[in-house]
Order: C-alpha cells, then structure tokens, then sequence
C-alpha cells in the first residue's frame, strides 16, 4: 500500500495527509465534552447559525462523505506521484460515521475533518441553506490544516467546494481543492 507521506517524502510510512480528510467522529456517543468540543466558535453558536439559515439541526445517524479533489498543487512532484496523491487523498475522505442527536446540532469541527485533533472554527456562517465554514486544526508535530468549506447544507446532507491547505513541516504548503459531500443514510449500527 502506498501511502500520502511515501509518496511525498519517500521517508516514513506515516501519511499525514490523510490524517486531515473529512467527515469522521469517532464514536457513537456523546457527553457534556460534545459542546466543549466545538472550540473558537461556541456549539451555541454554532447551533445558531445553523437555525438561522435554515438548518435546525443535522439529521442524526449514519453520515456517509465523499472527498473528490480537483486541484492539488505539490511543487516538485511529478505527475505520476501526484496521481497516487490524489488517490489516497480521495481514498481517506471517503467513509461512514456515525453523528448522535445531540452533536447533530452543532457539529464539531473535527465533523469536517478526518481523524484531526485540536481543530476549531473561525466562521460558522449559514445563510439560507448555504454555510460558509472555516476551521484550522492543529496537529503539532505532523503539521496543520486550514479549510474553507462552502455550500448548500440541509438536515440531511451538504456539498461544499473545499480550499485546503496542508502546512507539512518537512514540504510546506500543499493546497488543493475539493468537493465534499455528505449524506445521511439512516440510523447508526448498533454499537455506533
């Protein structure tokens, strides 16, 4: 298997790429944590913004993403390695999670963003059905991410044009673009 990190360092087996894909939470569960969790923005605030423009909330259950890049820009890197870039990229941002009644109404931004730590929102906007998202995660030795995330969002699914932008320490600044998606598929299995 070929990793992000391989393909662009050829010096770990660690990807930090795909550390940062979207659309994962880890667990079924939620806690007093949950709104602690939404950090920056508050969940309340995030929860307003969202019945503002028209989304009360997320539909609870299982959540299905999608991860398409369009464009990547990795200096230096040629066209045969950034395919496999992509792939794994693609490959990362695409899966199942589960989303608990409670967090559906102010989703963290860990939502967003594959296995990230340390994340939180500068803007959290939703305008008649469409959110304007920005949210950076802090993954300290590994690097950070920022994205701005736009789209139409509704209780059960959303589609957003995605800037990202990896800073790797050892590479720098890898941007790219995106269209995530996401769709609610029903309840979660049990267990979460």
């Amino acid at each position: 298997m070929i990793l992000v990190a391989d393909v662009i360092m050829k010096k770990t087996a660690f990807s930090p790429l795909a550390l940062f894909m979207p659309l994962v939470l880890l667990s079924c569960t939620a806690s007093d944590e949950d709104e602690a969790n939404v950090a920056g923005m508050g969940a309340r605030e995030v929860a307003a913004a969202m019945a503002k423009g028209g989304v009360a909330s997320l539909a609870p259950g299982k959540w299905a993403s999608e991860l398409k890049v369009t464009e990547i820009k990795v200096p230096g890197v040629a066209a045969k390695r950034r395919d496999k870039i992509v792939a794994q990229v693609e490959k990362n941002g695409t899966h199942d999670n589960c989303l608990t009644a409670q967090v559906a109404k102010a989703p963290p931004p860990e939502f967003f963003v594959h296995n990230a730590k340390k994340c939180v929102y500068s803007k959290f906007v939703v305008t008649a059905g469409k959110a304007a998202i920005t949210l950076s995660c802090d993954m300290g030795s590994v690097g950070a991410v920022d994205m701005d995330l736009a789209g139409p969002i509704s209780a059960d699914g959303f589609r957003f044009d995605a800037d990202i932008n990896f800073r790797l320490p050892m590479i720098g600044s890898v941007p790219m673009k995106a269209v995530v998606t996401g769709t609610q598929k029903g309840d979660c299995a049990t267990g979460g």
